[in-house]
């Protein structure tokens, strides 16, 4: 009986300093007076899928996984022989003229036999029948200069888009951050638009939790909060908060808060479980969240 009495005395008290509600994530750890305690998780405030605009075989891969890349590096080729060989050859046509030169030379002399026919015409020395079918000679010799000089156009325009068609053969990074995820590998066959890599951007960190429909007033963008990760000896930074969610969660009655916390170390990682302190003093944002680069 005692001891049934003792288990019961502890539970109240551990109850006692432990006031936050149940999360889906945990319990709320222990708050001082007139401080808010939310457990959250750490993401990544930009995470993009990269895919090839062309279908083909992955040539070569230039990155592995975890590995930092910044900006416009590149990060894998796709097999660019056929078209490589195809812009060749567009080259050779749109910079050669000997179409559009042997079109020129025909009108020319064409002009001429019309010239001299004409006078002939004129001294009735012609039958009008030959004089026509000379006067439709040069109304083709024409033609076929206006077609001359549209095929190089064409072959210009045709060059132009495959060497955009090879450039985007070779794939840049957008953003500074980590190759999170290869999907792929080199010399395997891809699809159009296919996944092929995953970047994740954490220079500066989202930290995401739902907060109780009575406590969401206290928050309004721009409030800085204290964030530290549940496990480990970090040291607690400021997170400002940026985003509150429109609608509420019915089942839990809350609405999602998002904070931004720079992480220019990358010593914290998405998917960290954190803490999230809101201090009886609210502290008036002082600059700007950060923000991606």
């Amino acid at each position: 009986m005692r001891c049934l009495r003792a288990v019961a005395s502890t539970a109240a008290t551990l109850i006692s300093v432990l006031p936050g509600p149940a999360t889906a994530q945990g319990r709320a750890p222990h708050a001082d007076a007139g401080q808010s305690h939310w457990f959250a998780v750490s993401a990544p405030s930009r995470k993009v899928v990269v895919a090839s605009q062309e279908s083909g075989v992955i040539d070569t891969l230039a990155v592995v996984e975890g590995q930092r890349v910044h900006a416009g590096e590149v990060l894998f080729r796709m097999d660019a022989s056929v078209l490589e060989a195809k812009v060749a050859r567009l080259r050779l046509l749109a910079a050669s003229d000997v179409r559009l030169r042997a079109a020129r030379h025909q009108l020319r002399q064409t002009t001429r036999e019309v010239g001299r026919l004409r006078q002939l015409r004129e001294q009735d020395a012609v039958s009008t029948s030959d004089a026509e079918a000379a006067e439709f000679q040069l109304a083709l010799a024409e033609i076929a200069v206006d077609r001359a000089v549209l095929e190089q156009a064409s072959a210009a325009a045709a060059l132009e888009e495959a060497e955009r068609q090879l450039a985007r053969l070779t794939v840049v990074s957008p953003l500074n951050g980590v190759v999170e995820r290869c999907r792929r590998q080199q010399g395997e066959a891809v699809e159009r638009l296919e996944p092929i890599l995953e970047v994740v951007d954490a220079d500066v960190l989202w930290i995401e939790f739902d907060c109780p429909l009575e406590q969401v007033d206290r928050l309004p963008l721009g409030t800085r909060l204290s964030v530290h990760p549940v496990t480990g000896s970090h040291e607690s930074r400021t997170g400002t908060v940026i985003h509150r969610s429109f609608s509420a969660d019915a089942a839990s009655q809350s609405r999602r808060v998002r904070l931004a916390v720079a992480n220019e170390s990358n010593t914290w990682h998405p998917g960290y479980k954190m803490v999230v302190t809101l201090p009886a003093s609210v502290p008036a944002a002082e600059s700007a969240p950060p923000t991606p680069k």
